[in-house]
């Protein structure tokens, strides 16, 4: 008869560790949320989509509306004019997870507004959102 013994003792305490890790998904959750800046900032100033590919073109009603402005806009990539959208693209990290947004400063609600009293679980490198 073979009898093989063996001590689960350290198994099940690293085990006990990695979950108690894995309870605040926080700072995997900010790293996550770091790259999806990092990229999407890359996108905006190469003007390319996730996969590589470029974006469209301006359309010749955005050159007239361009051309019109005083003083006129030239040479600026798309979906740069003012890179309000790039700016407002922001993340929070939880606990249980992480969102995304893009939001434009004067549509958010004043409770979304970044007040001081804010809860510290909403960052992004450009500050709170």
């Amino acid at each position: 008869m073979i009898r093989i013994e063996a001590n689960t003792d350290p198994i099940i305490a690293a085990l006990a560790r990695a979950a108690a890790e894995m309870d605040d998904l926080t700072p995997l959750m900010q790293d996550i949320g770091e790259e999806m800046l990092a990229r999407t900032d890359q996108n905006f100033l190469t003007g390319t989509a996730p996969d590589g590919t470029p974006w469209a073109p301006r359309s010749q009603a955005t050159l007239d509306a361009y051309a019109r402005r005083n003083p006129p806009v030239s040479g600026i990539g798309t979906l740069r004019l003012t890179d309000t959208m790039r700016k407002t693209i922001a993340y929070e990290a939880r606990r249980s997870g992480s969102t995304s947004r893009a939001s434009h400063p004067a549509r958010r609600s004043p409770s979304c507004a970044g007040s001081p009293g804010r809860a510290r679980s909403a960052r992004s490198r450009r500050g709170w959102a």
